[in-house]
């Protein structure tokens, strides 16, 4: 089964965006679309292309299409929402087939952001999903597209956001009893995948277990990474396993998470006597080494594993020394790759952010280049910087831009070092690529967001205002050891850092690859 992308893009949609009627709003059980179709021949290549409004996993006769994860992937909704394209030849047989398509609330309206700028119902209130396969000779056939003529229901994934983890209960029944209500919705925002799917990558295996004094077991898996648990059980009878997740112990060597903050990051599984196999969560992830497994009375813990994500599973660098330490370090760097470029670029995969903060995704960058293929994400994030910039030129601290959409207190954009984000990328891509197509799509958002930091200069020095959430507030040299979190004391003036970085963006030419020539 693989993924496909431009492809297939050229096809006018006969798929509608639908939504089921069972969804009950955020925070309640994920939902299933259903439809049953006849194929009276298979040519061999049928093709697939899904998207929704949520998070999505997809059923073709009972066998889940595709192996990646977290699809349709996380962008700005409002302007643009991604496809996948799969080759489903292998699952059609002559007859009669049934589609399934569940759906979760995901990105598009999990609450995000930490607690005191919490946003809920960020993208929209009700999930939905737009599906079609194609057929004949030139993929002209419609076998089956989503309309008003699909059933839908509850699934037995009874509760999944990004932070709160999951509830699963296998002993429930899929039913379809209810129907789907059609969507007012733009299907020129529909665009194809842009970089590879979120896939896993090998399962970790525990390097220690133990009990604590409540006689929880708690599993070491040697390794932080962003992903999910996958395990195993055995059941007396109806049974309950409670999952929660940390990158750390505490100083006594006790179990801790309170880092996590306001994400409660936990998956609960209810089971009958059968008890489970190899379950995994849906339409999660979270940021861990250690979890901690607390299983009601007849429940047996048989295999779990630490199953890692990433949209760069495939390493490009190696490095090795005669030092252990900077050997670690090293694997440090590459796993935090890993673990933070999930769809989007993030600041850390564990507590109540997981967002795209441009600061970070600009000094990363040129590391990105080398230790992975990372032209397609970063490419991706561009486009959504581009998507994200104000009127005004300012490039938001976080893209795809929660606050945009729901406006809070504090303008969240506009700062240098974040917003410069939009010409260092791009340069970057450049001369490690050679990719000038996204120097010329990005270039005007370029041009608009220096036009907006010069605005700020006094006599060539950027002289950014000192009150959060002005224009061009500059959060300055951050994340040093002394200060308030809000704003940490910093070794250099705000007007310093504001103006190395208008120089970084500006002040020099770019350095040529031997191989190009000036253009």
């Amino acid at each position: 089964m693989k993924m496909g992308r431009a492809d297939t893009d050229g096809f006018a949609w006969a798929g509608k965006m639908v939504r089921p009627l069972s969804d009950k709003g955020e925070g309640t059980p994920a939902s299933g679309l259903k439809r049953l179709f006849a194929v009276s021949k298979i040519l061999g290549n049928e093709i697939l292309r899904i998207s929704a409004l949520g998070l999505y996993r997809i059923f073709i006769n009972g066998h889940r299409v595709g192996n990646d994860v977290l699809t349709p992937g996380w962008t700005n909704y409002d302007v643009r929402l991604s496809f996948q394209t799969y080759d489903v030849a292998d699952l059609l047989r002559v007859g009669e087939n049934e589609i399934t398509i569940w759906v979760g609330d995901g990105w598009f309206r999990s609450p995000l952001m930490w607690i005191e700028e919490r946003r809920v119902n960020v993208w929209g209130t009700r999930v939905a999903a737009i599906a079609e396969i194609r057929g004949g000779s030139g993929h002209d056939d419609i076998l089956v597209a989503t309309d008003d003529s699909w059933l839908s229901g509850e699934t037995p994934v009874r509760k999944s956001q990004i932070y709160f983890g999951e509830i699963y209960d296998a002993r429930f029944a899929l039913r379809f009893e209810q129907g789907v209500a059609m969507v007012d919705f733009d299907r020129n925002k529909l665009i194809a995948h842009e970089c590879g799917a979120v896939q896993e990558l090998p399962a970790l295996d525990p390097v220690a277990h133990w009990q604590d004094e409540q006689g929880r077991s708690i599993y070491d898996f040697g390794q932080n990474t962003a992903g999910y648990v996958r395990l195993s059980a055995t059941a007396e009878t109806d049974g309950n396993i409670l999952v929660e997740h940390a990158e750390i112990l505490d100083q006594d060597g006790m179990f801790y998470n309170g880092n996590y903050r306001s994400a409660e990051a936990i998956i609960r599984v209810s089971s009958d006597a059968r008890g489970l196999t190899d379950y995994s969560p849906h339409f999660t992830y979270q940021g861990f080494r250690y979890v901690r497994v607390t299983a009601s009375e007849g429940v047996g813990i048989g295999r779990i594993q630490s199953v890692p994500i990433s949209s760069v599973p495939n390493s490009t660098a190696s490095f090795r020394t005669g030092n252990p330490l900077v050997n670690r370090l090293f694997e440090n760097a590459v796993w935090s790759h890993r673990s933070n470029f999930v769809d989007v670029p993030t600041d850390c995969p564990q507590r109540d952010e997981r967002l795209g903060f441009s600061g970070d995704a600009q000094v990363f960058a040129g590391t990105a280049c080398y230790l992975a293929d990372s032209q397609d994400f970063l490419v991706k994030y561009v486009r959504e910087l581009m998507v994200d910039q104000a009127e005004d030129g300012a490039i938001s601290h976080i893209s795809p831009h929660v606050v945009r959409v729901k406006p809070g207190k504090r303008r969240q954009a506009g700062s240098t070092g974040w917003g410069d984000a939009i010409t260092v990328i791009p340069r970057r891509l450049y001369l490690q690529y050679g990719d000038r197509a996204i120097l010329a799509e990005a270039f005007p958002a370029m041009i608009k967001w220096i036009d907006f930091v010069w605005s700020l200069t006094v006599d060539g020095i950027v002289r950014p205002p000192t009150t959060p959430g002005a224009r061009g507030y500059c959060l300055g040299d951050w994340l040093q050891p002394k200060g308030p979190s809000s704003k940490p004391l910093p070794t250099i003036g705000d007007d310093a850092a504001a103006t190395f970085y208008l120089f970084i963006s500006t002040g020099y030419r770019c350095a040529r690859r031997p191989d190009h020539r000036e253009g």
